[in-house]
């Protein structure tokens, strides 16, 4: 449900790789991510007809393996990638609600129903999440390289799982 419910979004992550022994194409990798997504008509709605905005964030971080393929140059190589983690979402809403009560100002008091702007945070707990992906990565200077990297990622359910496919540079 996440495509018909949000949009694209954006991601900022941040990561370590260790590699235990030269000996081995296998490394351990830490990575930590937070995406932002828009949401759709069907997302807001669901919360009800005086929602008029919102987003979905969704933070957390993965313990993956990386296997290291035959490298197709000295310079860059191709790898897999998958392990398991913890993520949580928090859907932010902003909307309309109505109130009773007395206003005044300056030129005196009116009692009435008032409309108001409301925003409201929903965070769901610490849900397990797994992952797999491959990647390619060029080394074009001592001790740096770029990267492109794809790995579907799937939330646990527990009313709904959420499913995405991150894609980073």
């Amino acid at each position: 449900n996440s495509d018909r419910q949000l949009d694209d979004g954006s991601t900022v992550g941040f990561g370590l790789t260790w590699y235990p022994t030269s000996a081995l194409p296998l490394a351990v990798r830490v990575d930590g991510s937070y995406s932002s997504f828009r949401g759709r008509d069907a997302f807001l709605n669901q919360f009800g007809p005086n929602v008029y905005r919102g987003w979905e964030d969704v933070y957390g971080g993965d313990v993956d393996l990386q296997l290291d393929l035959a490298h197709s140059s000295s310079r860059s190589k191709l790898y897999l990638l998958g392990g398991a983690g913890w993520y949580r979402e928090r859907a932010t809403l902003r909307g309309v609600v109505y109130a009773t009560g007395t206003f005044c100002d300056y030129f005196g008091c009116d009692t009435g129903t008032f409309p108001f702007r409301a925003t409201d945070h929903q965070t769901t707990p610490w849900r397990s999440a797994w992952n797999a992906g491959l990647g390619w990565e060029i080394a074009y200077a001592d001790g740096a390289s770029f990267f492109v990297e794809a790995r579907y990622r799937q939330i646990a359910p527990r009313d709904d799982r959420v499913q995405m496919v991150p894609i980073t540079v």
